[in-house]
């Protein structure tokens, strides 16, 4: 039984980091990290796309990672749009807890604590 609690956590930890891995909570397009592609995104990439260090820097807007911003960036960007990142974040994990958060019965438990920084 306690192993198969293991599993249940750890499949629960790798799907929350899946669903946005950390830094990553964003969807690709989203250059003001709001968790939303949308017009101040598109402002962000017009501005860089017109800044012309942009065209060997690497700069924000440069979702592709290659050649500066041109319009595969805005295809990213456009792919996305309206799209939203997911808000939760995997904040703690205790596995093989021997110590800490002792219950009632002085038994220690794993567990896994998941962060929603947003009102959603």
């Amino acid at each position: 039984m306690l192993q198969s609690v293991k599993i249940v956590l750890y499949v629960l930890m790798v799907a929350v980091s899946l669903g946005g891995s950390a830094g990553a909570n964003y969807p690709v397009g989203d250059l003001n990290e709001d968790r939303r592609v949308d017009l101040e995104d598109l402002q962000v990439l017009a501005g860089q796309w017109l800044d012309e260090s942009c065209l060997i820097l690497d700069c924000e807007a440069d979702l592709d990672g290659a050649n500066g911003i041109n319009t595969v960036d805005f295809a990213l960007l456009a792919e996305n749009w309206g799209g939203k990142g997911t808000a939760l974040v995997m904040s703690e994990f205790m596995a093989s807890n021997s110590k800490t958060l002792l219950d009632e019965n002085d038994d220690s438990s794993d567990w896994i604590e998941i962060y929603n920084p947003t009102d959603a």
